[in-house]
C-alpha cells in the first residue's frame, strides 16, 4: 500500500482532473502537475499513465487513487531525484489548493439572494457565473 503523501498526492492530482489533464495549474501546484505529467510519459510507462487516466476519469474510486499513488511511490523509488522534487513541492501545492478551495466556499458563502424566493444562498452563483457547491452542514 502507497504511503499517506503519495495517497494525498494521487487524491489531489484526480480531484483536480481539468487542471491536471489541461496543465493549466498554476503556482506549486501546477509543477507538481508538470513533474508528474512529464515524468509518467517520459519512460512511456503505460502503467503509471493509465493509472493516472484511470483516477482522473473515476476521481472518488479509491482503487484507482490507489493504484495512482502505487504508481507514484514505484517511479519515485526508481527515480530519487523525482520523489524528492514531488515530496518537496507537496506541501505548497496542497496549501494553495487548500486556500483555493477556501476562496470559492467564502464567495459563495458572501453571496445573498436577490429574491425572498431564493431558499439558499448557495444555489446563487458567485461573480464567474460558475454554481456554487451544495452546501454541507458541520
Amino acid at each position: 500500500m502507497a504511503d499517506e503523501i503519495m495517497m494525498s498526492i494521487a487524491a489531489a492530482l484526480a480531484g483536480k482532473a481539468a487542471d491536471t489533464a489541461l496543465g493549466a495549474a498554476k503556482g506549486a501546484w501546477g509543477q507538481l502537475v508538470r513533474l508528474v505529467r512529464e515524468r509518467l510519459g517520459r519512460d512511456h510507462d503505460a502503467a503509471a499513465a493509465t493509472a493516472l487516466e484511470a483516477a482522473q476519469l473515476q476521481p472518488t474510486d479509491e482503487a484507482a487513487i490507489q493504484e495512482l499513488a502505487s504508481a507514484l511511490e514505484q517511479t519515485a523509488a526508481a527515480d530519487p531525484g523525482f520523489g524528492a522534487e514531488l515530496i518537496g513541492l507537496w506541501p505548497k501545492a496542497s496549501a494553495e489548493l487548500t486556500a483555493s478551495e477556501n476562496s470559492v466556499k467564502a464567495a459563495c458563502t458572501s453571496v445573498t439572494p436577490t429574491t425572498p424566493s431564493t431558499p439558499d444562498p448557495w444555489s446563487s452563483t458567485i461573480a464567474t457565473g460558475m454554481p456554487c457547491p451544495a452546501a454541507t452542514t458541520s
